[in-house]
């Protein structure tokens, strides 16, 4: 089963859209809390399979992984 990381804002809401978008959706785990985007694009670029992010945006952040069977 493949797993993927990425980065948010929103913890909550990007495990509801990853829930629509991937069959098989499981294990959805918030890995790590930055104080802004650019330290938590930095852990981000250091990651494999990683899920492509959106617009710069303010805040803490969390990098989260999760794992999957198919995109739907």
């Amino acid at each position: 089963m493949p797993r993927r990381r990425g980065i948010t804002n929103n913890p909550a809401l990007k495990r509801s859209q990853l829930e629509r978008e991937y069959d098989g959706f499981r294990y959805f785990k918030v890995e790590k809390r930055f104080p802004n985007q650019e330290e938590a694009q930095k852990w981000e670029n250091r990651q494999f399979y990683i899920h492509q992010g959106g617009p710069k945006m303010r805040g803490p952040f969390f990098g989260y992984s999760y794992y999957y069977e198919k995109k739907k």
